[in-house]
């Protein structure tokens, strides 16, 4: 049985760059490391987008509280190419995935 998603918690100090991707999509990924959670918002609810960035939120989080560290969670993440990458604040970014692993480099 699975323990379920944590609740966002308002009082918890987080941090939420938006991440501009080359797919035009605009993604948001608030973090609080220290409570060991993560939430990535790229659009609309009910869209197959949305669908897996929640899933690679829940993901992540599952790794910290299992005791990886960001940079495992890092190393996995960075570099990971799709068919239509952009270029934001962190330089070139390569896909979702890739401009999740620079916030967490700024962050963690």
């Amino acid at each position: 049985m699975t323990a379920g998603r944590p609740k966002r918690d308002t009082g918890t100090p987080s941090h939420t760059p938006k991440v501009r991707l080359g797919c035009g999509r605009t993604m948001y990924v608030t973090l609080a490391p220290q409570k060991k959670w993560v939430f990535l918002t790229t659009g609309k609810s009910g869209n197959c987008v949305g669908a897996w960035s929640e899933a690679l939120s829940r993901l992540i989080a599952l790794a910290w509280r299992k005791g990886a560290s960001g940079q495992e969670v890092i190393e996995e993440l960075q570099g990971i190419m799709c068919s239509d990458p952009g270029y934001d604040r962190w330089g070139y970014v390569t896909s979702c995935s890739d401009g999740i692993a620079k916030v967490l480099m700024e962050k963690c």
